[in-house]
């Protein structure tokens, strides 16, 4: 497991995780950027390539950018 702050999303934090029985994937556990009506945000977890170490890696891989593009984002929705 490893931890980051989500650069897209401040005060939220990115996880990756390892999936038990399996080498090929991991699970990105991310928070929504986007408040819903009643001022929560919902957690979500995004099945992304094994060979991701890093969690913003794997965040930006997900939207189509690299880590350091994703990085650069003002805020992500």
């Amino acid at each position: 497991m490893s931890r980051a702050a989500d650069p897209g999303n401040p005060g939220a934090e990115l996880v990756l995780y390892d999936l038990p029985g399996t080498r090929a994937r991991r699970l990105l556990l991310a928070v929504n950027g986007s408040v819903e009506c009643d001022g929560t945000r919902r957690r979500y977890g995004l099945s992304v390539p094994a060979w991701f170490d890093d969690p913003v890696e794997a965040a930006g891989w997900s939207y189509g950018l690299t880590g350091a593009r994703y990085s650069r984002l003002l805020r992500r929705t």
